[in-house]
């Protein structure tokens, strides 16, 4: 009797780990339709210095196409200060992925930690942890 008990348990304890999944990190097809489409950088800011700083439309574009998973920047910036050094990545294609982690909806880019998406239909916010001395750069359509 005791053995089939000790069965059980072990055929139960086996089910349990091999049903569990990871809900830490997946994907997010709401967010990626959501995303489609070109965004202006708006402006940088945050960060250890307090950097703010504002970008003229058309300078720097994001353009997210969803049914490839491909991200298109244009970068038209020609100096090489801070406004250069902030606008991010340069003008290219890239891999992206959105990922939701521990509850926060998160950008990659070449498997690259972007940061955390904050989406509304005119603005685009990705905050790479501002609580942590980090940037928030600001799209807009």
């Amino acid at each position: 009797m005791a053995s089939k008990v000790v069965i059980t348990f072990i055929i139960l304890g086996a089910l349990l780990f091999t049903n569990c999944s990871d809900d830490d990190t997946s994907t997010t097809p709401v967010e990626q339709e959501s995303i489609q489409g070109s965004w202006n950088l708006k402006k940088v800011s945050g960060g250890l210095m307090g950097t703010s700083i504002d970008y003229d439309k058309g300078l720097v574009e994001w353009s997210f196409d969803t049914t490839t998973n491909r991200l298109t920047i244009i970068n038209t910036i020609l100096t090489t200060g801070t406004e250069d050094i902030y606008a991010g990545l340069d003008s290219g294609t890239y891999d992206y992925e959105i990922r939701l982690e521990e509850n926060t909806i998160t950008l990659f880019v070449n498997d690259t930690k972007q940061g955390a998406l904050i989406l509304s239909e005119s603005a685009l916010k990705i905050d790479n942890d501002i609580a942590t001395d980090g940037l928030i750069k600001e799209f807009e359509r």
